[in-house]
């Protein structure tokens, strides 16, 4: 059911809205677990192709401020780890290290 639920969520929303929610973490964890157990790229490429939407290409986070210390903004960090440890790009770690910064000024 996992798979069927991430490829109808693929298939009817195939580029996302250009927000850096929380919503957008869960999905995307969700879809990461899916990939892991079948290895289906297309599942892998649709998390890249949205979080490219989302992150420069000096990891700057487009739509997100780190002065407004919302706590949901760093659910979609994982996603940024996931993509670093995958393909090595620079830009998720820089991403994440600027969510890791909002962290440390909130205590």
């Amino acid at each position: 059911m996992s798979l069927q639920m991430t490829d109808a969520v693929i298939k009817n929303n195939p580029v996302l809205d250009k927000v850096w929610s929380y919503d957008y973490g869960v999905l995307f964890k969700g879809i990461e677990m899916v990939w892991k157990k079948y290895h289906n790229p297309d599942h892998f490429f649709y998390i890249k192709k949205n979080m490219d939407e989302l992150v420069s290409e000096r990891g700057e986070i487009f739509n997100y401020s780190q002065d407004e210390y919302n706590i949901d903004n760093i659910n979609n960090g994982k996603t940024l780890l996931f993509l670093y440890r995958e393909t090595g790009e620079e830009k998720y770690k820089k991403a994440s290290i600027s969510l890791r910064k909002q962290r440390a000024v909130m205590g």
